[in-house]
This record gives C-alpha cells, sequence and structure tokens, in this order.
C-alpha cells in the first residue's frame, strides 16, 4: 500500500537543547532516535492523561514531529508552553516536508512504522509524492490491525495504557521522569486499568461514534462504546472484566442491534494489563 498521507504535518524542533527538552516531556525515550532515527510517541496531561501522539524522527540538525493535522497546533503551542530558557525553535514545516506510507521504502528517509511491521514504512520528502491520497484505505488498514487514531483516543479522557500505547512500543519504563510520567507508571504496576481499546469485526458500513455496546446475551449490561469505524471494522473502548467473555468463551457483544465480534491484533498483549 503506498499513499500520501495528506492529513499529516511536519513540526521541525532545532536547537542545541532539542533532545533534552523533548525527553522530559514524551513517553518514549527520545536520546534512542539518533540510534533508531524513528519513534512514536504521546505527550500526556500532568494526570497522565492523552493528549498527543506522534513520530519522531532524526533528521540532520532537527527532530521532525510526524503528527496529525488536526492536532499539530495543539502540540505547538503546548511545547511553546514548556520552552522556557531552552534552546530551541519550533516551526511549522508541513508545507515543506511530505509524508507517506510505502510498501517498500525509496529514500534514506524512510523507516519501518515503529508501532508495527505490517503498518509497512513511514517516508519523508521535500516534494510531494506522486502517490494517490486515499486516507479512507490507511484509514481501514489500521482499524484492520486495531490501531487507534487520535480520535479514538479522544484528548485528556483515556490514559496511554487504556489506548494501548504500551505495546505500540510509544512508552520506555525506563527513561526517567517526563509529564505524566508517575501515574502512568503507578497504572501499570499496580494494574489499575479497567478498560482499553479493541478491534472489532461487524456485519455493516458504520457505526455511530459514542455508540453503547452491550452483552449480546444479556442486553442490559453495557461494556464499552464504539469509537471510530468504516467498512465493517471499528475501534471500541471495553470494560476488561469481559475480556473472558469477549476472547475466551467467544460471546458476542450487540450495538446498534448489530452483532460484533473481538478481535486480539497480534500486537496486543493482555497480560500486562489484566
Amino acid at each position: 500500500m503506498n499513499i500520501q498521507l495528506n492529513d499529516r504535518g511536519i513540526l521541525e524542533i532545532t536547537g542545541q537543547d532539542r533532545l533534552k527538552f523533548l525527553q522530559g516531556l514524551v513517553t518514549n525515550d527520545v536520546y534512542k532516535l539518533e540510534e533508531k532515527k524513528i519513534l512514536y510517541a504521546a505527550l500526556l496531561t500532568p494526570q497522565g492523561k492523552y493528549l498527543y501522539d506522534f513520530f519522531l524522527i532524526h533528521h540532520s540538525h532537527c527532530v521532525w514531529i510526524d503528527v496529525a493535522l488536526s492536532q499539530i497546533n495543539g502540540v505547538k503551542q503546548r511545547l511553546s508552553l514548556y520552552k522556557l530558557r531552552s534552546d530551541i525553535n519550533i516551526k511549522d514545516d508541513s508545507q515543506n516536508v511530505f509524508i507517506g506510507c510505502l510498501d517498500h521504502p525509496q529514500n534514506e528517509l524512510s523507516f519501518e512504522d515503529p508501532r508495527f511491521p505490517a503498518l509497512g514504512f513511514r517516508c519523508y520528502k521535500a516534494d510531494p509524492w506522486d502517490l494517490p491520497l486515499d486516507q479512507g484505505l490507511y484509514q481501514l488498514k489500521c482499524l484492520e490491525w486495531g490501531i487507534p487514531s487520535p480520535e479514538d483516543m479522544i484528548p485528556e479522557k483515556g490514559t496511554p495504557l487504556e489506548c494501548g500505547l504500551q505495546d505500540l512500543h510509544a512508552i520506555s519504563w525506563d527513561k526517567g521522569c517526563y509529564m505524566g510520567q508517575e501515574l502512568t507508571a503507578r497504572t501499570k504496576y499496580r494494574g489499575l486499568v479497567r478498560k482499553r481499546l479493541f478491534p472489532i469485526l461487524f456485519e455493516g458500513d458504520i457505526l455511530p461514534f459514542g455508540a453503547p455496546i452491550y452483552l449480546f446475551q444479556d442486553p442490559a449490561t453495557e461494556v464499552g462504546q464504539i469509537r471510530t469505524s468504516s467498512q465493517g471494522r471499528a475501534i471500541a473502548m471495553l470494560r476488561l472484566e469481559f475480556m473472558d467473555i469477549f476472547l475466551k468463551e467467544n460471546l458476542s457483544l450487540v450495538c446498534e442491534g448489530i452483532e460484533l465480534k473481538v478481535i486480539q491484533p497480534a500486537w496486543m498483549k493482555l497480560d500486562a494489563v489484566l
């Protein structure tokens, strides 16, 4: 699948303190960028709630932040708020850097998606791609693998563990302090995760965002809510107390009168949260 991702933008971070500055804010270990060149990470509230997720790319003497265009102004404002006396400069470079998802790399700024290999390569260049702009096809690929979008994670509502970001390699557990780190670590080590995003299969096209989900055998018991959906696939936030019923007993759920099936994708590790 080769697609230009025109719903993404680039923030360019320059300055001597760029790595140190980001290291104190985001969930992943920014110092590993010099070796890995690309990382997936998130920015949290001080209370450990999800705010934004993005890719960090080590390029020349700067760090690029590959982020959804719908979030780019919010990320820039939030980073600027914490800049203080740090020697950094934050610039929106979305007009000069184009982003694509390719099955095979075609230039030196091509990196395997750090979340899950089946998502292909994220590639960057200075002129537009000669590629289709089918964002729906890319969304469907993410839904197929249960990869949450920013709309699924809902800023200031869910935690990174509820969103599965630990299994998508967005969190470093040994990097030290960052914004929201204390509550994130406490949630992990005390086993306080009570719900989580899962991919869903159903017959139909889309389901209403936020629609309640019930046990098929007990329609009075609400077990979650639908997030994004398309072409018979969806992301849903589900209560983990019912996981044995969803996955092991293979019982169905229902939403808007439509039967649903819960999928556990290959990248998802439930033992860490149950």
